[in-house]
């Protein structure tokens, strides 16, 4: 069997870009002040880290017109790429422990082609994934009982949904060819997710992150509040909501 091209994507070394890192809101609520009080140091985030991808899968689920699946793919790609970046690839010693899956659009010998449908669906599956990972991730962190295997689990799984998304928003599953350059394309939209992700954290000053979606004042949900299409905007709104 002739292995596929363009299989493999590795996350660079060097930060994504911008300055700021997040830091979630302070409680106001005495109860919710004592609770988090009461937790380990860093569960706060890892909490707004496991609500944001519940909110990522139900907003995917949400969204119908094109523009909004375009908008809602490129806003979660940018923040799961960095969240699987910080999760995964900064403490990755080698370039093997760094490297994600681009998703497989194609089949050289079946002639085999994805659809729309079932890479959207990949795509919320794989977020349902991370997130399983991520509640694994909090019991660990409470039981103080750390170790590298969790979180790189997690950032390759988050690392790899958000090669899905730029898929998505590129609308890969409709590019024409041969096996060979339907997956060209889709290392191309990875890189293009990518550069979008650096220049977010450019432009913002803030780093694109999973954990953001939980946070309606958070500089990607007020970026995604301000610009994003009517679809889009109320899927995200519907979605917090529901969480």
């Amino acid at each position: 069997m002739t292995k596929l091209p363009f299989s493999n994507f590795d996350l660079p070394r060097q930060h994504l870009g911008g300055e700021g890192h997040y830091i979630p809101p302070r409680a106001r609520d005495k109860d919710e002040i004592a609770r988090r009080r009461s937790l380990p140091s860093g569960i706060v985030l890892l909490e707004q880290q496991r609500r944001g991808l519940e909110i990522a899968g139900s907003i995917l689920t949400l969204v119908k017109e094109d523009e909004d699946i375009k908008f809602t793919a490129k806003m979660i790609g940018m923040a799961a790429l960095n969240t699987g970046w910080y999760a995964f690839a900064q403490n990755a010693p080698d370039v093997m422990r760094r490297r994600l899956l681009l998703p497989k659009l194609a089949d050289h010998e079946t002639d085999w082609r994805q659809t729309a449908e079932g890479l959207q669906i990949e795509a919320v599956n794989g977020i349902h994934e991370a997130h399983d990972i991520a509640a694994l991730m909090i019991d660990r962190h409470e039981a103080k009982t750390r170790g590298r295997a969790i979180p790189t689990a997690l950032g390759r799984r988050i690392g790899n949904v958000s090669l899905q998304f730029g898929a998505i928003h590129h609308n890969a599953t409709n590019v024409a060819g041969t096996a060979f350059e339907v997956q060209k394309h889709v290392r191309d939209t990875s890189l293009d997710i990518l550069e979008s992700t650096r220049e977010f954290g450019i432009k913002t000053g803030s780093h694109p992150s999973i954990a953001q979606l939980a946070d309606p004042d958070s500089p990607l949900a007020v970026h995604w509040r301000r610009t994003a299409p009517d679809g889009a905007y109320e899927a995200y709104e519907t979605a917090v909501a529901s969480y």
